[in-house]
């Protein structure tokens, strides 16, 4: 394993007994446990991100029964045991994690008009500790689960280093809610939006404790419109200079955010409210929550976006947020030394694959060819004989289809009656054992269109091409596929010619008294574009067609 990934989740509002919160619950249990099904990048999740409001009123009540009905059970579901599981948990505070009852009950009254109030604040011990004492709640909780691993102020800021797979992930949790619930209207309400402060001293301290990492995570409440503008400016700008990613949560709004600018190169990954309620009166703001994969090797990422869907009381790919459910880019910051043309390369290749993602994997094609040389009219034809067997995995019902094409000369030698046999038959097309009719015909190519359903389903296609004795067939995958089966059987008087496309291992010759016979088989993940280019001449192919 060459990669990295983590689940997000933010905004689970824990309050009391919520029959609707359990219908939702239980269903996120499941949809994390059959992760493996949205990809196999998502086997094993490495750490577990919360970017706050974990209760509605930052009780202790209110905690451990999150503990309990959320955490615990996440960990279960991804194969951990409660230690593991916290080890690999990181969360911040959020606004809805300050008990607002103990605000009347500060002795400290703060105003923040100015760079340097803010600065005043967290330098000064005390006033730190004064306004992060509605947090006392939330600090309890995390000292009791996590004893020291988020420092001494569990409600402030913290660095944590991790190694997955030989990198050092620095992750940087901070307190974006510190100065919530500080401002008010003129009819008594709170008044946040672009009220709010983190503060440089807090981020400029909390990353000078990480050093030197591959990878740094920030991981906060808000987003940055809600902070002051004299403090968004220098925030925003030290946590894109310091981090790879940004990963938020509070708006309910789940997006990717890839930027590129001078101030660094860095991907805002918000997530949605993993519980606000059942139903939403504005799908926008539907339940949701994403896993994202790193890939060292290849420098690309790819987050995958879940959605709750209450007509299927079920978790969904989020394909109104993107066409494909997820979303792919390049690492940040890890480029910079690339050429234009490397660069262009890498999303090139990001954007062939993306749509591939979007398509339900195989979880095996198994293909036979066989070949054989006749003569037609003193005219040497290569009868090319196709089976595949192709079991298309579970997943969201869609369209699969398969087209087949002619070969032009072939079909130019049977116009003018050089030739009597039918350039292209099809002998079957069957879905789960049912035969099924083409949807496109005509003489020179055939396609077949058939809706899938949800559950895992097995195609047969079984047909013969009359291909030229000097010929070329190009064998590529259109979908990512667990497992891939060749079998060719040459015809003896051909001479071959096999080359691999996209890193697959060389086919294996094996000879018997009757049939000379190619076999090859991939039991990792294969993807699309690689394949084989087939090529065969006959000594005699000059005399062919030139009659």
């Amino acid at each position: 394993m060459s990669g990295f990934t983590w689940l997000h989740l933010s905004d689970w509002h824990q309050k009391g007994d919520d029959f609707d919160r359990e219908v939702v619950r239980d269903a996120l249990l499941e949809d994390i446990n059959q992760r493996r099904k949205i990809s196999p990048d998502l086997d094993s999740v490495d750490l577990i991100l919360f970017s706050g409001d974990l209760t509605f009123n930052g009780k202790a009540d209110e905690f451990d029964a999150a503990y309990n009905f959320l955490i615990k059970p996440i960990f279960k579901s991804l194969g951990l045991s409660e230690d593991e599981g916290k080890r690999r948990l990181c969360l911040v505070p959020g606004n809805h994690d300050l008990d607002r009852s103990e605000l009347q009950n500060l002795d400290i009254d703060i105003s923040i008009k100015k760079p340097k109030d803010i600065d005043d604040v967290l330098r000064t011990e005390w006033k730190r500790k004064g306004v992060l004492s509605p947090f006392g709640a939330y600090a309890n909780f995390v000292r009791e689960h996590w004893q020291s691993s988020f420092g001494d102020e569990p409600g402030y800021a913290y660095a944590r280093r991790f190694e997955v797979n030989g990198k050092t992930i620095g992750i940087v949790g901070l307190n974006s809610a510190w100065y919530s619930a500080r401002n008010h209207n003129s009819a008594g309400e709170t008044v946040d939006y672009g009220q709010l402060v983190v503060g440089e001293r807090q981020v400029y301290e909390t990353l000078n404790k990480l050093g030197s990492v591959d990878l740094v995570i920030a991981l906060m409440h808000h987003s940055f419109p809600w902070l002051l503008d004299f403090d968004r400016d220098i925030v925003e700008e030290r946590l894109s200079r310091g981090c790879h990613f940004i990963v938020h949560g509070h708006q309910h709004q789940p997006r990717v955010h890839v930027s590129n600018s001078t101030t660094g190169d860095v991907v805002v990954i918000p997530g949605g409210a993993t519980y606000d309620r059942r139903r939403s009166a504005d799908p926008r703001y539907t339940n949701a929550y994403n896993f994202t994969y790193v890939d060292f090797s290849t420098g690309l990422c790819t987050t995958y976006l879940r959605r709750w869907s209450d007509q299927l009381s079920k978790w969904v790919d989020d394909l109104q947020l993107h066409k494909s459910g997820c979303y792919s880019f390049d690492i940040p910051k890890t480029t910079n030394h690339l050429s234009e043309a490397t660069l262009a390369a890498k999303r090139s290749v990001i954007a062939r694959f993306t749509p591939a993602l979007g398509r339900r994997f195989c979880d095996e094609i198994d293909l036979s060819i066989k070949h054989h040389l006749e003569e037609q009219g003193g005219i040497q034809l290569v009868r090319h004989e196709v089976n595949y067997r192709i079991r298309v995995a579970s997943g969201d019902p869609e369209r699969f289809g398969i087209a087949t094409n002619a070969d032009s000369q072939v079909v130019a030698l049977a116009k003018t009656g050089r030739i009597t046999v039918k350039p292209l038959a099809v002998q079957h097309f069957k879905v789960d054992g049912e035969p099924q009719p083409p949807s496109e015909t005509n003489p020179n190519d055939v396609t077949y269109w058939v809706d899938l359903p949800n559950t895992a389903a097995r195609i047969d296609y079984k047909y013969t091409q009359f291909l030229r004795a000097d010929g070329v067939y190009l064998l590529n995958m259109t979908r990512f596929t667990h497992r891939f089966k060749l079998r060719f059987q040459k015809d003896s008087k051909l001479e071959y010619d096999f080359t691999p496309i996209g890193g697959f291992p060389r086919t294996v010759p094996k000879k018997d008294d009757l049939f000379e016979i190619d076999e090859m088989q991939v039991s990792d993940l294969c993807h699309p574009d690689q394949g084989y280019l087939i090529q065969w001449t006959w000594p005699g192919w000059p005399h062919t067609t030139s009659e």
